[in-house]
């Protein structure tokens, strides 16, 4: 960019104090116009920086309430335990093999049971519940499989994968 006089600015498009010295000396009529100019930016310049404040302390309230967020998440982080079910409870029903399943403690009040090979889950308020919860859906799901298989229909992949698993691990007695 170039001024008047035919200089340049410099590489990084700074323009420095004699260089405008020396445009204004060139440039007699236009020290009216620096004096808007200064007018203008100075008052700007406190507009700028109260919007740059602002923005200053609402990027640091987001970020206070992020804190917050991620804090309250990691209080509600569950806890995991892997934990053996050798028995349903139930004659109708024997395990060929011990099932590990999963529990996660989300609250003090909220237990999930999680047999994650079959995709099967229980919920429950305390961890005895969340177990009776999945052993109940692993026989309902076992049993709606089976029926649907005596009855002919052809299961999809996600449900004969499903029973094949269950399978490994129960029989009906």
């Amino acid at each position: 960019m170039t001024y008047s006089s035919g200089r340049n600015l410099t590489e990084n498009n700074e323009f420095s104090g004699s260089m405008l010295n020396d445009f204004l000396s060139k440039n007699p009529g236009s020290i009216s116009q620096q004096t808007e100019t200064e007018n203008y930016i100075g008052k700007n310049y406190s507009d700028l920086y109260a919007i740059l404040r602002g923005i200053y302390w609402s990027i640091l309230d987001i970020k206070n309430q992020l804190k917050q967020k991620l804090s309250d998440e990691t209080d509600r982080i569950q806890k995991i335990h892997t934990i053996p079910i050798n028995s349903f409870g139930v004659r109708d029903y024997e395990l060929k093999k011990i099932i590990l399943i999963s529990i996660e403690e989300r609250n003090n009040d909220e237990f999930v049971a999680c047999f994650y090979d079959a995709d099967i889950y229980g919920y429950g308020e305390s961890l005895i519940e969340a177990i009776d919860d999945l052993k109940k859906n692993i026989l309902y799901q076992y049993d709606f499989l089976r029926r649907e298989i005596e009855k002919g229909y052809k299961l999809g992949p996600i449900p004969e994968k499903q029973l094949a698993i269950l399978s490994e691990f129960i029989v009906r007695g």
